[in-house]
């Protein structure tokens, strides 16, 4: 669940700086927020917010049922592959946008082991400044992974990473292995639940249910009242 304060500066998002102005003067945002701190880069500074969890019980649940239907369909072999590697050295990938196209990147989120518990690692920009230094960020942490995760990652999340990186002069994301989830939920449920939104699966295979909307939705929120 998003954070009162993190609500409110994701709704602030939209009136802050346009594209092209210089970024507002750095400043430790309170960790008592749970807002975690500055991280500055060559590209600037950027909020990283870094939260741990612990194993989740639902780790095994959500990755093992993608796989259910036997080792000769296809993607099957890509699981294996990434069975061989460490949880460490896996990064799951989610993106956030202004919800237009073309838009900047106002969050880029990833999931890692660490040991025993899981660290949710977002890169979060305050204004449309900070862009740049999300992606710079974001890509070098990145890069430290061996694979990715994400859903519909190929068709959005990577090349959408790419194209707004080149924009900003940046080298894109390293080659690293890929498994797009959306193409195996689909071929395992697309029939049964008659589509495969994240919602869906996560009320109807995972049982969870969001507690409030996406980051994405509150910035689309905060966009439409500016606009009337």
């Amino acid at each position: 669940m998003l954070s009162r304060e993190l609500r409110r500066r994701l709704l602030g998002l939209s009136a802050g700086p346009e594209q092209g102005q210089p970024p507002r003067e750095d400043r430790r945002i309170p960790s008592s927020e749970g807002l975690g701190e500055l991280a500055r880069g060559e590209a600037g500074a950027c909020v990283l917010i870094t939260t741990t969890v612990p194993a989740m019980a639902q780790w095994s649940l959500a990755w093992g049922v993608v796989g259910q239907r036997g080792q000769s369909r296809p993607g099957q072999d890509h699981l294996g592959l990434l069975a061989r590697l460490r949880p460490s050295e896996i990064a799951f990938l989610d993106i956030e946008t202004a919800g237009i196209r073309d838009a900047p990147v106002f969050l880029v989120g990833t999931l890692r082991a660490d040991g025993g518990e899981w660290q949710i690692i977002q890169h979060l920009a305050r204004h449309y400044g900070e862009e740049k230094a999300v992606l710079e960020q974001a890509l070098t942490h990145l890069g430290r992974a061996r694979a990715l995760v994400t859903y519909n990652g190929s068709a959005f999340d990577l090349p959408y990473l790419s194209q707004r990186a080149a924009l900003h002069g940046l080298a894109g994301l390293p080659s690293l292995f890929h498994l797009d989830l959306l193409p195996l939920a689909r071929r395992r449920w697309a029939d049964g639940l008659g589509d495969c939104r994240l919602l869906t699966l996560e009320a109807r295979v995972l049982g969870s249910r969001r507690q409030s909307p996406s980051p994405s939705a509150h910035l689309r929120l905060a966009r439409g009242r500016r606009s009337r």
